[in-house]
């Protein structure tokens, strides 16, 4: 017998696997928020102690594509450490209306209040062409596959 009970995606936090809140957006999902035009969103669970080299090196090739692109970076985490964080990696560190945030985009963990590592590109139509959502709380998005997508 088949189950008709949607699940949805999984996070791995120190061996267990939890529920995130939603299904992620898909590639040609429309988007609405953080900000407009052209950008990337990048969240992460926690910008204290992350590294920002890579993130740094992602917004340094952004800043010099042919189309102006945000570097956006979302987090829960205390304003003051995300600000840091978002100045060393040359990225906006904007406040959001997580309410709206975590429903949209499907990288909330209510269990633990938290937002998971994910990156998304999204076109100045709202479009979004571009998603990846780490498996794991202390996992990694890859910049390499969104600047393919950025530089296509």
């Amino acid at each position: 017998m088949v189950s008709g009970t949607l699940r949805f995606p999984t996070i791995v936090v120190d061996g267990i696997c939890l529920d995130l809140n939603r299904a992620p957006l898909i590639p040609g999902d429309t988007v609405k928020g953080p900000e407009k035009g052209a950008r990337v969103v990048l969240t992460m669970p926690t910008f204290d102690g992350c590294d920002s080299v890579p993130a740094r090196r992602f917004s340094e090739l952004v800043q010099g594509a042919p189309q102006s692109w945000l570097c956006l970076a979302v987090s829960l985490d205390y304003a003051p450490i995300r600000k840091a964080w978002g100045e060393a990696a040359g990225w906006s560190t904007p406040a959001v209306e997580f309410g709206d945030f975590k429903e949209q985009f499907g990288v909330f963990v209510p269990r633990l209040g938290l937002l998971v590592p994910a990156l998304f590109v999204i076109d100045a139509s709202d479009c979004l062409l571009h998603c990846q959502v780490a498996h794991a709380l202390d996992g990694s998005v890859n910049f390499e596959a969104a600047r393919d997508v950025l530089l296509g």
